[in-house]
């Protein structure tokens, strides 16, 4: 399914009024050009005009020596073929419509997730996949109240969580454009109310030591293994503690020793804690850092 995002321009007074999305007001829309929808960015919905399908479409046809023929249809996104993306087995015409304002919401989400996470930030399919899943559930559980675009957020980091994939949530709130605060509510309600995310396995300590360190420049091999073996020493002697926090203060504590000129604020900056909190790591970090070097 090709879907592409496209923004209304705004019409003059004498022309007609520009189209918007009944429930949120938006003006920014997602053309499904091979079901002919118009979903709304903003929240999902899908507007009642209809678009028509200009593009050629294909499907694979069995030959006489069993091979396969292309013919029109489109291609299948695989991230489509989740358990209940149909209406088919629905019953009744309000379950079946029902139904399917669901699978036009989760493709639209399907759609937008692969404009996500590109470049450096590129994510592994096994986290899409995952949270189009999780998306998928909050859905059929026919939850309310949460923004569209926070929901979508939530679920790229809890599936980047399940799929124990190192990503901060402060990476996806800047991937997302959605502020940290709405996407740390939402995460603790998707994790008290669906399945999936009941058994969460916690961010693994000094998972994301090597791509802190990148973020700041450091290459070097084995600074970044200094650092993964400082953060354990710090995470036994300080369990309980935020294991971000406790990353970032084993950088601090390994470059500082070792003279890399990387301030407090920068490593904080792309830790995503505050320097308050790295400091209280420090202050409380009984550690001989030049023994771990020379053992390194």
């Amino acid at each position: 399914t090709t879907t592409t995002t496209t923004t209304r321009p705004t019409p003059k007074k004498e022309e007609l009024e520009p189209l918007k999305c009944s429930e949120c007001g938006g003006q920014e829309f997602i053309d499904d050009s091979a079901r002919g929808d118009t979903i709304c960015r903003a929240c999902g919905v899908v507007l009642p005009d209809r678009i028509i399908c200009y593009e050629a479409e294909w499907r694979n046809f069995s030959t006489d020596d069993g091979g396969n023929s292309k013919s029109r249809t489109a291609n299948t996104n695989p991230l489509l073929e989740l358990p209940g993306t149909t209406v088919e087995e629905a019953g009744s015409a309000r379950q079946k419509n029902a139904q399917e304002e669901k699978d036009k919401k989760l493709r639209a989400f399907i759609g937008r997730l692969a404009h996500i996470g590109g470049g450096a930030n590129e994510l592994p399919f096994a986290v899409t996949a995952r949270a189009a899943e999780i998306y998928k559930e909050y859905l059929d559980l026919n939850m309310k109240g949460q923004r569209n675009e926070v929901l979508e957020a939530t679920c790229l980091f809890a599936a980047c969580r399940k799929e124990q994939v190192s990503r901060t949530m402060k990476e996806i709130c800047e991937l997302t454009n959605v502020h940290k605060e709405d996407l740390s509510k939402c995460f603790k309600i998707l994790n008290r109310n669906l399945r999936s995310l009941k058994a969460l396995p916690s961010a693994k300590i000094g998972d994301h030591i090597p791509r802190l360190c990148n973020s700041l420049d450091i290459s070097d091999q084995k600074t970044i293994s200094i650092c993964q073996k400082v953060v354990k020493k710090l995470n036994e002697a300080q369990q309980g503690r935020n294991p971000y926090s406790i990353s970032a203060a084993s950088i601090y504590l390994v470059f500082k020793h070792l003279r890399i000129t990387k301030t407090l604020a920068e490593i904080c900056e792309h830790a995503g804690i505050t320097e308050m909190t790295v400091m209280a790591v420090v202050r409380n970090a009984d550690l001989n850092i030049q023994e771990i070097i020379d053992s390194a």
